[in-house]
């Protein structure tokens, strides 16, 4: 070895180090949204987007890990207590959300061969500037969001099979289109999504976002109605539905929520529970933001269902609920204020203040 060899050697093993450091640094930095942005979107084999364990999340150096995958989420700007979220065994790669999905005309799925749809199948309903569109729960359930364009606007339908939410809001947000998709945490019974751009967390019970560089900020309601596919189909004949050949290979045609409650799901639904006790933890509800900003809820299954019976006045907005079980909730003015129906704790875990209808005589007058 000669006397330059040496210093030759140690000169290449530190340049070596350095770039190693910096490679390191740079993945370090990438957003886990950059990750899940190209891996949820991948074609995987069924799978069961059911969580089999669930914990307290933790929050490190104030990254808040999401789900199975090991990138994390900055959580330094946040407008919910951490200490209410809960991780669970689940990746976003276990609820692909379906982007730009293939829909098919309402007309072909009343002819024979035209659709694996039944007449009672569940479905959330939309119409945005008079376009109709209907999505399947029993699709959702395996996917859990919709990133949609309907004539020309981005549209988010969300689907929490856990809590039985459902939402949908316009997916614009300076003057930017946003994508979501899940993540595997939930905050007090609710699944959490991700805004794919910015990482930003994004609960639809709430209409905002509640953390990242977002945090705070909500996004418009779009009247949603969830019913029955043969009541949305005579009501709006020239609908385009959600196409069960989505390109994912999944097991449509089982409910995977079907099976007996795992203790997971149970820590999940039991995050949040009213020590009043106003309505059964599992109880539907409609739940809105009333005049003046107050939160309230009613038991969808009390609510009048026929057309000769008179709307509730609650809240100061008229519920109504059709004899096919589609309830919604206007405010003087035609007014649809932000909403969701899902179950009475999932509501109550983010809304300990809610009013409840019935049995909260008088609130939200």
């Amino acid at each position: 070895m000669t006397k330059r060899t040496g210093p030759t050697i140690l000169l290449v093993a530190v340049a070596l180090a350095v770039l190693a450091t910096y490679v390191v640094r740079v993945v370090a930095r990438r957003s886990p949204a950059d990750h899940w942005r190209q891996a949820s979107h991948l074609q995987t084999s069924p799978s069961t987007p059911v969580p089999a364990e669930a914990r307290p999340a933790k929050v490190r150096r104030g990254k808040l890990r999401g789900g199975a995958a090991p990138e994390s989420f900055d959580v330094t700007i946040s407008a919910i207590p951490m200490d209410g979220v809960i991780e669970t065994d689940l990746s976003p790669q276990d609820t692909p959300p379906l982007t730009k999905p293939p829909m098919e005309s309402g007309a072909s799925w009343q002819t024979p061969g035209g659709g694996v749809a039944e007449p009672g199948d569940e479905v959330l309903g939309i119409v945005v500037d008079g376009v109709a569109r209907a999505y399947v729960t029993r699709i959702l359930n395996y996917h859990w969001v919709v990133n949609d364009v309907i004539d020309g606007r981005a549209v988010a339908v969300f689907w929490d099979p856990i809590a039985q939410a459902a939402a949908a809001y316009q997916a614009t947000l300076d003057r930017k289109p946003r994508q979501f998709g899940g993540t595997g945490l939930f905050y007090r019974g609710n699944a959490v999504f991700y805004e794919s751009e910015t990482g930003s967390l994004f609960l639809p019970v709430l209409g905002r976002f509640v953390t990242g560089l977002l945090a705070r900020r909500p996004l418009r309601p779009v009247p949603l109605l969830r019913c029955q596919w043969s009541v949305w189909l005579k009501e709006h004949p020239e609908t385009r539905v959600l196409s069960f050949k989505s390109g994912y290979e999944k097991p449509y045609h089982r409910d995977p929520f079907a099976a007996p409650t795992s203790a997971a799901l149970e820590s999940i639904r039991s995050a949040a529970a009213d020590p009043q006790q106003r309505l059964a933890a599992t109880e539907q509800v409609l739940g809105f933001v009333g005049t003046g900003g107050r939160a309230c809820c009613c038991a969808v299954s009390r609510l009048a269902d026929s057309e000769e019976a008179k709307p509730v006045e609650f809240g100061g907005a008229r519920i109504t609920r059709s004899p096919e079980g589609a309830a919604c909730a206007v405010l003087p003015g035609g007014v649809w204020p932000q909403q969701v129906e899902c179950n009475y704790s999932a509501w109550f875990g983010v809304h300990p203040d809610t009013a409840v209808w019935p049995g909260t005589a008088g609130a939200g007058r």
